[in-house]
């Protein structure tokens, strides 16, 4: 049965650089959600991959109906596929043939019970998503096959002789699935013994050792052909006729595990009363959030200040510049993170969004140790950005983190009226964070929309700051200093007047 939880297709159309991750605190975010930092890595290999407009929406349906599942009947599902998928490695790994005869009968029958219980939990979930009831469907056509309903029938018939003659149960030790045997008729004598030693209150711990010894004897088939030389034949016959006929499900552990990591992400984030939205898919060149949060604050309980954003193929760059510790960055990382969860799940951390789906995330911060021996972090920035803009293109955005920050104003602004003119026509968005005041001086394009921290008052009376798109002849950083220490411009005057 082959069937994919993220992808509508086989193949991603792009690959997220490792840095995009450490820039955006993403992986910081992950760590602090998930114990296992092995789950970590494990969430970021697929989210690296972004999926084309038709995954992302395949797997943006089957999210809603996993964050629809209040009782957690999926999850129950989760560990049901990965019993099932342990079965299928004992199946694959076993040496001796008796083993494997057996193991093949034990894997189909649970691998059709496994379809069974799927298609009863997406029913009673009532599942919207086209991925979900696409499955359901699938499950119907394999029932409805007459050579299934035949192979179905014969495993059954093997699985009650075989579980009627034997105490036959799965236990994992240390990840890997061992199947205990036990003759009816015979005495076991560990576990007699056992007993024994419970009743005088004597506590003892099995060892690894120990625990080893429940693994299937290869010869114990051999008990059954003394028995019942028939089903012993029947038992070899169905595994010569059937074993390359077996279904592995190993990829959709994976996947399975990744949805479910994410709604614990977006769910413990939620909780702390960051909300998040389903985003519309929007077919047009345009992306518009409302109230987008940098939940990557949340990890050292710093208040998230929300924001608006907005871009689109015309004005497709934007320019974020002002006082400092006026959350410019925060605003950079809140929209870049989120066009990474939007990609990764088609949800956000906002109050509502629209936008259009891209091919290439990249970011551009500033890396004080890592350029290479012999080079300046100038010519490091300018290396590492010849790279992004070899991805400029309407399905692309890149997020620079005051860029050229190293080398003088003069020299900096020289530096990005080149970047503008590499954007040129190409409809690329870009989003810069910058202390370039002078640009304002000598820049003039449309294509640029200015965006500024502004002073306002929070909670309790507590200045902080919202960025605001405003008009360039409106801009006044110097307002906004003043504000923020309590100054006006005529004090400023006459304190720089006192001064000369």
């Amino acid at each position: 049965m082959a069937f994919s939880l993220l992808w509508k297709n086989d193949e991603a159309v792009s690959k997220l650089d490792d840095a995009v991750f450490s820039d955006l605190k993403i992986t910081k975010l992950l760590e602090c959600c998930f114990d296992n930092y092995s789950d970590v890595d494990e969430m970021q290999e697929i989210m690296k991959l972004i999926p084309s407009k038709e995954s992302l929406l395949y797997r943006q349906g089957i999210f809603e109906d996993l964050l629809n599942d209040k009782d957690g009947l999926l999850e129950n599902l989760y560990y049901r596929l990965t019993d099932l998928v342990g079965r299928f490695i004992s199946l694959r790994e076993a040496t001796e043939n008796i083993k494997r005869r057996i193991f093949l009968i034990m894997y189909i029958y649970h691998y059709y019970q496994f379809l069974t219980i799927t298609k009863d939990v997406l029913i009673k979930l009532n599942v919207k998503s086209k991925g979900l009831t696409d499955l359901i469907v699938k499950i119907d056509s394999i029932f409805d096959d007459n050579e299934v309903k035949t192979l179905r029938n014969e495993v059954k018939n093997l699985y009650d002789y075989i579980t009627s003659h034997f105490e036959f149960n799965a236990e994992f030790h240390e990840g890997a699935p061992y199947y205990k045997i036990t003759f009816d008729k015979k005495t076991n004598l560990e576990d007699e013994l056992l007993d024994i030693v419970k009743g005088l209150n004597i506590e003892l711990v099995k060892t690894p050792r120990q625990i080893m010894k429940k693994e299937v004897n290869p010869y114990f088939l051999y008990e059954i052909s003394l028995q019942d030389k028939t089903t012993y034949e029947k038992i070899a016959e169905f595994y010569e006729s059937n074993h390359q006929k077996v279904t592995d499900l190993s990829s959709l552990v994976s996947e399975f595990k990744y949805l479910l990591s994410l709604k614990t992400m977006f769910t413990k984030v939620n909780k702390q009363g960051i909300p998040f939205c389903k985003v519309v898919v929007n077919e047009e060149n345009k992306t518009s959030i409302t109230d987008a949060y940098d939940v990557s604050l949340t990890v050292s309980k710093i208040d998230v200040i929300p924001n608006d954003f907005y871009i689109d193929g015309k004005e497709n760059i934007s320019f974020v510049l002002g006082v400092n510790s006026g959350g410019k960055t925060c605003y950079l990382r809140s929209i870049g993170a989120n066009y990474v969860y939007f990609m990764t799940c088609g949800y956000m951390f906002a109050k509502s969004a629209k936008v259009y789906p891209v091919k290439y995330i990249c970011t551009h911060f500033p890396n004080e140790e890592n350029y290479s021996f012999g080079e300046g972090r100038l010519r490091d920035e300018i290396k590492r950005l010849d790279i992004i803009k070899s991805h400029f293109g309407p399905d692309s955005i890149a997020f620079l983190n005051e860029t050229f920050s190293s080398t003088s104003e003069e020299k900096a602004c020289v530096y990005t009226k080149q970047l503008l003119n590499d954007i040129g026509n190409t409809q690329a968005k870009v989003m810069y964070v910058t202390h370039q005041y002078k640009i304002f001086e000598e820049i003039h394009d449309s294509r640029i929309g200015f965006f500024t921290p502004v002073v306002m008052e929070g909670k309790s009376n507590i200045r902080t700051h919202k960025i605001k798109k405003v008009e360039k002849q409106l801009l006044s950083y110097v307002d906004d200093i003043l504000y923020k220490h309590g100054l006006t411009k005529q004090q400023l005057l006459e304190r720089k007047k006192g001064n000369e």
